[in-house]
């Protein structure tokens, strides 16, 4: 009877497990979008010092 009293306790809690588990997906899934925007940004900002590195040693040779 024990294994049968915790099979249905697990089936009775795998809907809360399963929301669970989505809800936390949710917010990887959101959290890397971030993390991505956050990286782009780093290298905009990372490819304009180099274009402004690259002008003004061209500016100081001539």
């Amino acid at each position: 009877m024990g294994i049968l009293k915790d099979a249905r306790q697990a089936a009775r809690a795998a809907p809360d497990l399963a929301e669970s588990v989505a809800e936390s997906a949710a917010t990887v899934n959101a959290g890397v979008k971030r993390a991505s925007q956050v990286i782009s940004v780093i290298g905009v900002v990372a490819l304009a010092a180099l274009i402004c590195s690259v002008v003004a040693v061209y500016r100081a040779r001539n």
